[in-house]
């Protein structure tokens, strides 16, 4: 059995317990389009600081792991290079004494072979594949897109109805999706970064109350097109969207 210690905490533990809430946040608020090679470059960063130092693999692997994965994550890597990061991981995943090793190690290996297509586009296009980019969370995250942070703002300003024509240019149900909606734009609003997310969903239900959505214009049919289009969807949004583009539609039940 180990010798008992009395002896106190480090000073800073509480302070670094307090510390790492944050960094939960910062996790949970993570934006998508973020490249998915950072975000391991992250995770191994993180790893190798958990090192406690008596495990060679773990303590000298894990930074060099993280300093090559960090440069294919900026495209500055080649396939020797590559070679190079599986092997190490290997001998870490097969080599360490604990979890924070082996499990760095492992979920490297799983990441390469998740994010094939990512890693090819860094080794040979020098980029992210098409499409990466960060955007705005609460936006990307609605099903509908609708302009989340427009209509907040607008409803800060007490501008009801403004809000609610706003979120009627992508969703043509603002009081129904105020009472309902699963909110999944909440996911990861960076008003985590602080606390906690914003109640979306309340802000619109706010608008919807102090005016009723039937009672704010809908906008106008645009001129015929003569066109004709093909909607997959529910009636009444494809109805609407009939009515909004000026066109003749053709209507196909959709899953």
């Amino acid at each position: 059995m180990s010798a008992l210690s009395i002896e106190p905490k480090a000073a800073a533990d509480a302070k670094v317990e307090s510390y790492l809430k944050r960094f939960e946040r910062r996790v949970e608020a993570a934006p998508p389009g973020q490249c998915p090679l950072i975000t391991v470059a992250s995770y191994l960063e993180t790893g190798a600081n958990q090192t406690c130092g008596k495990c060679v693999p773990c303590r000298d692997g894990l930074p060099k792991l993280s300093e090559l994965m960090r440069e294919l994550a900026n495209c500055q890597a080649s396939n020797e290079t590559l070679e190079t990061l599986r092997a190490l991981a290997q001998m870490i995943r097969d080599a360490s004494d604990c979890a924070v090793g082996y499990e760095a190690a492992q979920e490297t290996l799983d990441a390469l072979d998740i994010f094939s297509e990512e890693v090819e586009a860094h080794l040979v296009g020098h980029s992210c594949t098409q499409g990466m980019g960060q955007s705005v969370p609460c936006e990307t995250l609605c099903p509908a897109h609708v302009n989340v942070p427009g209509y907040i703002a607008l409803v800060g300003e007490g501008r009801y109805a403004d809000a609610i024509k706003l979120i009627r240019k992508d969703n043509p149900f603002p009081t129904a999706c105020a009472l309902v909606c699963e909110h999944p734009c909440e996911k990861r609003c960076r008003r985590i970064l602080i606390d906690a997310p914003l109640n979306i969903r309340g802000i619109k239900k706010m608008a919807v109350d102090q005016v009723a959505a039937d009672s704010v214009s809908t906008p106008g049919r645009l001129p015929d097109s003569g066109k004709r289009i093909a909607v997959v969807g529910g009636w009444p949004f494809r109805s609407y969207l009939r009515l909004l583009c000026g066109t003749d539609g053709a209507f196909r039940n959709g899953v």
